[in-house]
């Protein structure tokens, strides 16, 4: 769901990048968005709120998704439309049934085709309580009531720890 025509914001950050670029700044951004209404008009306004250079953690996130899942990503730059697409894999039949095992490894690629992923992340997980916990605690935890990600099926929930010295925050995908 969106409120802005990607192709609008995609023509607005690529108008960004090149000013950006004469101006001899490179490298990445994290560009802040604000669209509404104007009153008098009825028209929808989109405006750059801010703009802060660095890799952002959103982006190392995004990184991480494509990662785990041995993912492309890619963008239809006629409609802004944006997709992970990924080799599926499935679990081979089981031993005892009729069919012989095709390999001897639980998995196996089913085809070279792609098939499209869907991913929720989050960079801000806060608890007041997170600081009272080691790392290796939660993640045990975690394992103990089957929370975890698995790279063969590739699903699941992953973690990132951000600031490992203060606990005050974590990331989830």
């Amino acid at each position: 769901m969106t409120s802005v025509d990607p192709i609008w914001v995609n023509n607005v950050s690529r108008a960004l990048t090149e000013n950006c670029a004469s101006r001899g700044l490179m490298g990445y951004f994290t560009i802040d968005f604000a669209t509404f209404f104007h009153e008098e008009s009825g028209e929808q306004l989109l405006w750059i709120t801010g703009i802060r250079p660095g890799y952002s953690e959103n982006l190392a996130m995004f990184q991480l998704v494509r990662m785990l899942a041995d993912a492309d990503f890619t963008i239809d730059a006629q409609t802004g439309d944006h997709q992970l697409l990924a080799t599926p894999i499935s679990k081979t039949p089981d031993f005892g049934k009729s069919n012989p095992p095709l390999v001897s490894n639980q998995l196996q690629r089913t085809s070279p085709r792609k098939v499209e992923l869907y991913a929720v992340v989050s960079a801000n997980l806060n608890h007041s309580c997170l600081a009272l916990i080691q790392y290796p605690v939660l993640l045990r935890i975690c394992r103990a009531l089957g929370i975890g990600f698995s790279l063969q099926e590739k699903e699941g929930s992953a973690f990132t720890l951000f600031n490992e010295l203060k606990h005050e925050k974590l990331g989830m995908m």
